[in-house]
């Protein structure tokens, strides 16, 4: 009975290990045309992939990348990425992006090979293919965008991406066109999006020609500032999508108007007319929400889009600065901005990321730009003790605050919130259970929270590892937004210098903060509101105060850029 039984367990595993080597088979096989991915749908063509490295050059750089992205990557990304690799310090990319088909990292590598080895059979010489690549890349053109390329923007429906009722009208006549036929409606007509009677798939698109559209609520109250440009309204599973068309140049007017507050200078707002415009060209450039036809939402996750009126102000300043960008090396940058410093900015080492050149932290004093190391404890709260007049951004109300936590009573949020960065393949998390002392990815056993702690902070003072211990287990955070969403779940209430209460959002003003116990209980003291990358809006603000002028502002805050002129 004993031998019967090993010699079925050998029988399984010779057909296990047949069933792999097939699939293996299956999966690596490629002719002179294909490198095959898992299914014949998401393949890519030998003209696609010699396409992308003589775009991009050495495929060295693909590998380095991920090196940095312990995670899946999608097929399709995969061939977006090597499509837009020569824009590598431009695209921040989404790694976790649902997709139906996977690769798994190393595979990644093998089928990169592969692409390779098309090369040799075609008779190309890849070396030389990517080097000439590489030493071109200063000499790169500008992207092909005017002033009037059209962004597309999706419009959020109380923070998602559809919704099950969209209603909408427009200040004078307006035409609705859809399923091959046109209709006019008179101003200010309540249409409901479920009147289109849309397929799933199906599009309309709503336009007016000497007016603006806006959005309603079910009585016909008017529910949103207006909108130039067109709507489209795509129906989903779900309900509908909500995308507004406009050229370029007016879409910024609804970004600068909404990011910055419009009694800042006449130059801060130049500056921040033309962060606006390096950020949406390098989202054109990309296809992140492609799955909604659009370009960018209109939310924090890009820019915000359309929240603030229409200020003569902001219009002067975007046309202004009419098509300028900026560029390192004749590719738009990623002009990362933000409002307010603790006093100094950071690279965006603290996203887990390769450090970017011209990202580099600076001190934003009037004094001094030279950044200093706070990556000590010690250092740190001395510099957090600091106010000084003549850092650029003392008159924020974020410029240093305070924020009382409760450590207690929020295990639930804080069990919920780490469990969702588990669930969609966050590796900027990591649990380990104190029985086993290895990675898990399961909670349940690890009881009540002890402390948390700052175990890691970057030059700049940013926070760049948080440390939970609980009674059997210890979590460790990474990245600059985990590490402000933890932090947020905490917090009570929030006050400045000035002992205004400050609004909560869920999420810490920023990682320049320390923790600090008191007879009062645990608070968490910092400064600065948002990521700390790139320009400082306030501190943008402070310098055109004291007469600098756009190029001067956004020279300080991205070093070695140049201010190109995409169009006129």
């Amino acid at each position: 009975m004993r031998r019967l039984r090993e010699n079925n367990y050998i029988l399984c595993g010779v057909l296990l290990f047949c069933c792999v080597m097939v699939i293996f088979g299956v999966y690596f096989v490629s002719n002179s045309q294909t490198v095959r991915g898992i299914s014949e749908k998401n393949s890519i063509s030998r003209e696609d992939a010699k396409l992308a490295y003589d775009f991009l050059g050495q495929g060295q750089a693909v590998e380095d990348c991920l090196q940095t992205k312990n995670t899946y990557l999608t097929y399709s990304e995969y061939r977006d990425f090597l499509e837009r690799l020569h824009l590598l310090s431009v695209i921040q990319f989404d790694w976790n992006a649902a997709d139906t088909t996977y690769v798994l990292q190393d595979d990644f590598f093998l089928i990169r090979d592969q692409i390779e080895n098309l090369f040799e059979q075609s008779g190309s010489d890849f070396d030389l293919l990517t080097q000439t690549a590489s030493t071109d890349a200063a000499g790169a053109k500008l992207p092909d965008i005017t002033g009037d390329t059209p962004v597309r923007v999706l419009i959020l429906q109380n923070g998602k991406n559809v919704a099950k009722n969209i209603y909408f009208s427009a200040d004078s006549k307006f035409q609705i066109t859809w399923k091959a036929q046109t209709k006019n409606k008179k101003k200010n007509t309540k249409i409901h999006a479920k009147q289109l009677k849309l397929e799933v798939g199906e599009s309309a698109v709503v336009s007016c020609d000497s007016g603006k559209l806006y959005l309603m609520d079910s009585k016909g109250s008017q529910t949103s500032l207006a909108y130039q440009g067109s709507f489209e309204i795509t129906r989903y599973e779900d309900g509908y999508a909500l995308v507004n068309v406009v050229p370029i140049e007016q879409y910024l007017c609804g970004v600068v108007q909404s990011e910055m507050p419009t009694y800042f200078e006449p130059q801060a707002l130049r500056a921040q007319a033309v962060c606006a415009r390096t950020y949406i060209v390098t989202r054109l450039l990309g296809d992140e929400i492609e799955e909604y036809h659009a370009d960018v939402d209109d939310s924090v996750r890009y820019q915000v889009y359309n929240q603030i009126a229409m200020d003569d102000k902001i219009e002067q300043a975007v046309n202004e600065t009419k098509g300028m960008i900026l560029t390192k090396e004749n590719l738009p940058i990623n002009a990362f901005f933000f409002s307010t410093s603790f006093g100094q900015t950071s690279n965006n080492a603290i996203w887990n990321q390769d450090i970017l050149p011209y990202l580099s932290s600076i001190r934003g004093n009037a004094k001094s730009q030279k950044a200093k190391d706070l990556s000590s404890e010690a250092a740190f709260e001395e510099f957090l003790k600091q106010k000084k007049k003549s850092d650029y951004d003392f008159d924020s109300p974020y410029y240093r605050w305070q924020a009382n936590l409760d450590l207690e009573e929020k295990e639930q949020q804080l069990f919920a919130a780490i469990e969702s960065m588990i669930r969609i393949g966050d590796e900027r998390v990591s649990l380990v259970p104190e029985k086993t002392g290895e990675k898990t990815y399961y909670l349940y056993e690890y009881g009540k929270l002890k402390s948390v702690k700052v175990k890691k902070r970057a030059k700049s003072g940013a926070v760049m590892k948080l440390l939970l211990t609980f009674e059997h287990g210890k979590v460790t955070v990474t990245n600059e937004n985990s590490i402000r969403k933890i932090l947020g779940i905490f917090i009570t209430s929030l006050s400045n210098e000035q002992e205004e209460q400050l609004p909560l959002t869920g999420m810490a003003p920023s990682v320049y903060a320390m923790i600090s116990r008191t007879k009062e209980g645990t608070v968490l003291l910092g400064g600065g509101l948002g990521h700390g990358i790139g320009m400082s809006q306030y501190g943008a603000n402070a310098m055109a105060k004291q007469g600098m002028d756009m190029e001067t502002i956004v020279k300080t805050y991205y070093k070695d850029v140049e201010i190109s002129e995409l169009y006129e």
